[in-house]
């Protein structure tokens, strides 16, 4: 997936992905980034949503659920015995965040494309909000998420899913704002080569897809958490 690439550049490009250095992942199920974290010297804590979820199960069954610390190793990057020397694993709701992971301890957290799933544009609104208070001053928080492209006014909550609007991200920069954080500018412009992918969707061609009338794709978010 291009948000993989995109995420490790964009927190190596802050200096994030270094030994020593303290990073927190929502959700990730068994993505290959943590194991590319830690094998660049990342100490790191991965989630994922806890075993007695109602949604747990649904995601357990598409192979993309973790619920423990080996199902979030990847393996052909680092050995597990060096991943498990600097990672561990804690289930998190995102909706509900513990409080002993909200005390500015880490410099970077991030989440790919499971913003979207936490029950709507609002709910993950508030998870971004609340998650920049695990980072500490000049910390990094990186997400991605769904977005639609051919309207500005109708996007879609599909119960599973929530497409965000160009206005969601609008008030998600002033909320930011508001808490001392900032949102990097946003690059809107769209690839017109690329197909759209409807129902059902191709393994390959997964970049743009329509969703009832909504046609979306990935965006990323790139927060910085401000000194004082």
């Amino acid at each position: 997936q291009w948000e993989f690439c995109f995420m490790a550049h964009a927190l190596d490009h802050f200096g994030k992905l270094k030994e020593g250095s303290k990073g927190l992942g929502f959700a990730v199920g068994k993505e290959p980034l943590g194991t590319f974290f830690v094998k660049k010297g990342v100490e790191l804590t991965v989630s994922d949503m806890p075993v007695d979820d109602n949604l747990a199960e649904g995601w357990n069954k598409t192979g993309q659920h973790a619920a423990a610390l080996k199902t979030t190793f990847r393996k052909g990057v680092i050995s597990y015995e060096a991943y498990a020397a600097k990672a561990k694993f804690v289930p998190i709701d995102m909706n509900n965040i513990p409080e002993e992971i909200l005390k500015g301890e880490y410099d970077f957290v991030y989440s790919s494309s499971s913003l979207e799933h936490v029950g709507s544009v609002e709910l993950g609104r508030e998870f971004i909000l609340n998650s920049m208070k695990a980072l500490k001053k000049g910390g990094i928080g990186m997400h991605t998420t769904e977005f639609a492209i051919n309207s500005l006014t109708d996007g879609g909550e599909f119960g599973h899913m929530s497409v965000w609007l160009k206005k969601d991200v609008d008030i998600l920069a002033k909320k930011l704002t508001e808490i001392g954080c900032r949102l990097l500018p946003m690059d809107y412009s769209i690839d017109n080569i690329l197909d759209v992918d409807q129902i059902p969707y191709s393994p390959s061609n997964h970049f743009i897809l329509q969703l009832g009338k909504t046609i979306h794709t990935s965006i990323a978010f790139i927060i910085e958490k401000l000194e004082d």
